[in-house]
C-alpha cells in the first residue's frame, strides 16, 4: 500500500498550529509554586549540574543525579543571567518547551504511522497533553528530567515503528544518558556506572530480538503438527498419528484377546 502523502496544510497543522495552541496556554498559566523556586528535592542536583562553575560539588557530583546529564548539560549552554540562581528555572522552563514541542509532533507523526484517522491523531495529542505528568508538570517543576526522557521515549517508539533500527540504537544511548540509572545515593559510582552499562546493553538488545523474531506460518505449523508424534492421553492410552496407520507406542503393555 502507498504511503500516504503528507500535505502543507497538515505539516502546519502538526507541526506549528496544535504544538503552539496546546503549549501556550500551559505556560502562562502554570505557575511554579514558591517551594519549587528554592529548587527542593531532586531539582536541587539538577540545576546545580547546570551551574557547575558556581555551585558546590555536593551537589552536582552526587549519584545517582550525577549520571543524568543530558538535560542540565543543554540547560548549561543557554545563555544565562548576571545571577545564574535566579534565572536557572527560566532556562529549564525554555528546554521544556522545545522538548514538549518536539513529542507532540513525534507522538502526531506516530499515530500517522500507525494510519489512525486525522481526527484519531489529533484527539491522541490532546489527550497526550490532558495528562498532568506530561506537559503540565514540567513547567510547574521544570528543573526535572522527566520531560526529555519522554521526547526520547516517543522518538525511539516512532523509529521502532517505521524500522528505522540505525536510529534506535543512538536514542537509547541518549535515553541512557537522561535517564540514568536507578540508584541509591549511599551506593558507589562503580556500582551506578555497571548498572547504566547493563541498562543500556538490555535496551539495545531488545530491538535486535524482536528485529530478528520470526513467526512460524499457520501453513508450516499445519504440516509440523501432522508429521510429529502426538503425546498420550490422560487415560495413559495412545491416539493414531494423523496420516499414518499405526498407533503411538504406549506406557502399559496392550491385551491380549481372551480365547473362545
Amino acid at each position: 500500500m502507498a504511503r500516504e502523502t503528507v500535505t502543507p496544510r497538515e505539516r502546519l497543522l502538526a507541526g506549528v498550529a496544535l504544538p503552539l495552541l496546546i503549549l501556550i496556554p500551559i505556560w502562562l498559566f502554570t505557575s511554579t509554586p514558591a517551594y519549587e523556586t528554592g529548587l527542593r528535592s531532586d531539582q536541587l542536583h539538577y540545576a546545580a549540574m547546570a551551574m557547575r562553575d558556581v555551585a558546590p560539588p555536593r551537589l552536582h557530583q552526587r549519584a545517582p543525579w550525577c549520571w543524568r546529564i543530558l538535560t542540565p548539560l543543554q540547560v548549561s549552554f543557554l545563555p544565562a543571567g548576571e545571577d545564574p540562581f535566579s534565572d536557572v528555572i527560566t532556562r529549564f522552563k525554555i528546554l521544556a518547551f522545545a522538548s514538549n514541542w518536539v513529542s507532540l509532533v513525534l507522538l502526531y507523526a506516530l499515530l500517522r504511522r500507525l494510519r489512525a484517522s486525522p481526527v484519531a491523531r489529533v484527539f491522541g495529542v490532546l489527550a497526550y497533553a490532558g495528562i498532568h505528568w506530561t506537559l503540565k508538570f514540567s513547567f510547574r517543576a521544570p528543573a526535572y528530567v522527566d520531560f526529555q526522557m519522554q521526547t526520547l521515549v516517543l522518538a525511539i517508539l516512532f523509529s521502532m515503528v517505521a524500522r528505522r533500527y540505525w536510529v534506535t540504537v543512538p536514542l537509547f544511548v541518549l535515553a541512557a544518558s537522561a535517564g540514568g540509572p536507578v540508584q541509591r545515593p549511599r551506593d558507589s559510582p562503580h556500582r551506578a556506572g555497571v548498572a547504566m552499562a547493563g541498562r543500556l546493553a538490555a535496551s539495545l538488545g531488545e530491538p535486535a530480538l524482536v528485529g530478528g523474531s520470526r513467526v512460524r506460518r499457520p501453513g508450516a505449523l499445519r504440516r509440523h503438527r501432522q508429521g510429529a508424534a502426538l503425546p498420550a492421553d490422560d487415560a495413559g492410552g495412545g491416539r493414531a498419528r494423523r496420516g499414518g496407520g499405526g498407533s503411538t507406542p504406549t506406557s502399559q503393555p496392550a491385551a491380549r484377546p481372551e480365547p473362545k
